[in-house]
């Protein structure tokens, strides 16, 4: 990964345009280390939007800025602690991962899910996170304040087949069950 490929105030339009996603990795990194560009598309083909900074402030300012989406963030080599509160004040952020060789105490810290000195095992714990939170994401659907007022009146037919499948669901089926 080449430098170009992190942050920077150049790519405020991508901040302010539209996220399609559910997730998006943000990996900061003061040190701008290069990453395998084999591992970045692992990490797309699970997550696509990645996005890398080398400034602790800029990465701030950017997840306070998302509202929609859940941020999972990793944080590579040195860190200043001082962020920490900060950061795990924000309802968007999921999850941290630290990338480190040495130990970094996080205990106090609910967001942080460990400290790994491979990438791979982020990964790993990565794709983990992201099946159960995916899986708490609930569909929601939204019914203008007129329509409230017509469910008295839904079609017979709805309330048939509704009450047909809630009856066939809640039936315990054994030989009894075939006789009627």
């Amino acid at each position: 990964m080449s430098k170009s490929s992190y942050y920077t105030n150049d790519q405020e339009t991508a901040i302010t345009t539209r996220i399609v996603e559910n997730f998006i990795i943000v990996w900061l990194d003061l040190q701008q280390n290069e990453l395998d560009e084999n591992l970045i598309n692992q990490f797309r083909q699970t997550i696509n939007l990645i996005y890398f900074f080398s400034d602790t402030e800029q990465c701030i300012d950017y997840i306070s800025r998302i509202q929609d989406e859940q941020i999972f963030m990793v944080i590579a080599n040195s860190f200043d602690r001082q962020y920490m509160p900060a950061f795990e004040q924000m309802p968007q952020l999921n999850s941290i991962y630290f990338l480190s060789i040495k130990k970094i105490d996080y205990k106090e810290y609910k967001k942080v899910k460990g400290n790994f000195n491979r990438v791979e095992n982020i990964f790993k714990e990565l794709k983990l996170d992201l099946y159960l939170c995916q899986r708490n994401l609930t569909p929601i659907s939204m019914v203008n304040s007129n329509s409230i007022n017509n469910f008295n009146e839904l079609d017979e037919s709805f309330l048939c087949s509704q009450l047909i499948k809630e009856i066939s669901l809640n039936m315990k089926w054994d030989e009894n069950a075939k006789k009627q």
